[in-house]
């Protein structure tokens, strides 16, 4: 039989991180556990526990975990280093701490697009050996955050919490924040986000070590806007920039940047939870619009170098076996006549 877990609200703990309508839960959860089904996941809220450095309130998920144990029921928890609000299906506004907000706009440490609009989402990948946080970098954030849960719910690893999902960026996906529905809609092509001052540097290096410093800064206007379609671009139209030399330069460094961030927080993941009990997984986005296009523009803005001809996803694969890290691949239940039936021009291909 498939093990059947069944997600909890996202608002299931309010923001002053008290636990919602416990009796209601009880109720829900033996409906539950009499459908059949094994589990529940749900999130657990870095902006709501640590809402000081170094001091966890894990008070709303202490009585969490107890009602989902009572009922004989399985939990997997995601560990969710990312805002809620401004993604698909957000029922709530859960901010970063703000003792992560403030140092972060100091050190510019946020997504930018070509515009100069910034997202605050998750902490930028750039930014993950600066100790710009109270002497911390974020990959020590995370990894003190994970091993403290570790050491507080160590009686129930295993047993009632059988599975980890690690966030690793926006929505808790393993990808840029090119699709923020402020300024997105579907099926548009989103927009590259490294035009911060961290990353730009980032790729001047990289371009000056390939021996071709012309091609240090991002792309300029050929790249379009976040609604545009391919046609409508240089980079990704007819002109095809995205496979010429300097294109897949570029887009090689972009997805490097996003594998090196996975690396580090996979790593840290498996070493904290290992010997735990529990399996550990995390999430790459299935961007199945603009997937008939040859420059698979939306993959390509998601950080995902899966244009026509290459292979976007096996490096991700390898460094997830790496760790013994499960892979959860969205969209998996979409279907290409359904989607292009509701909208003929998304080109999508999720299967």
């Amino acid at each position: 039989a498939i093990p059947v877990f069944v997600m909890l609200p996202l608002n299931l703990i309010s923001n002053d991180n008290k636990l919602q309508d416990e009796r209601g839960l009880r109720g829900s959860f033996r409906a539950i556990k009499l459908s059949g089904a094994t589990g529940v996941m749900g999130d657990v809220w870095w902006g709501l526990v640590e809402s000081n450095p170094k001091q966890y309130d894990w008070s709303a998920y202490d009585a969490l975990v107890k009602i989902v144990a009572d009922a004989d029921l399985k939990m997997q928890v995601v560990m969710s280093f990312h805002q809620c609000g401004g993604n698909v299906g957000d029922t709530c506004d859960i901010k970063l701490p703000e003792w992560i907000r403030t140092p972060g706009d100091a050190h510019g440490t946020w997504y930018t697009d070509r515009e100069g609009n910034i997202t605050k989402e998750y902490i930028n990948f750039a930014a993950d050996n600066m100790a710009i946080f109270g002497g911390r970098t974020p990959i020590e954030i995370y990894r003190d955050f994970m091993q403290n849960f570790v050491e507080h719910f160590r009686g129930y690893l295993g047993s009632t919490i059988t599975e980890i999902q690690v966030g690793c960026g926006p929505a808790g996906e393993l990808r840029y924040p090119s699709y923020p529905l402020n300024r997105w809609q579907f099926p548009g092509i989103g927009e590259f986000q490294c035009y911060d001052t961290n990353l730009k540097e980032s790729l001047k290096i990289a371009a000056e070590a390939k021996g071709h410093p012309e091609w240090g800064t991002p792309p300029g206007d050929e790249v379009g806007h976040y609604n545009d379609q391919p046609e409508d671009t240089i980079f990704f139209g007819s002109a095809q920039e995205w496979d010429s030399a300097r294109g897949q330069f570029f887009m090689d460094w972009y997805q490097d940047q996003l594998l090196q961030h996975g690396d580090r927080v996979l790593l840290v993941a498996r070493n904290v939870f290992q010997e735990t009990g529990v399996k550990l997984a995390a999430k790459i986005s299935g961007i199945h619009w603009l997937y008939k296009h040859p420059s698979h523009s939306a993959e390509l803005t998601a950080g995902y170098n899966n244009a026509q001809g290459r292979d976007g996803y096996t490096k991700f694969a390898t460094m997830f076996a790496k760790y013994g890290i499960i892979l959860d691949f969205t969209c998996m239940e979409k279907r290409d006549d359904l989607e292009n039936y509701y909208t003929p021009t998304c080109r999508c291909g999720p299967e």
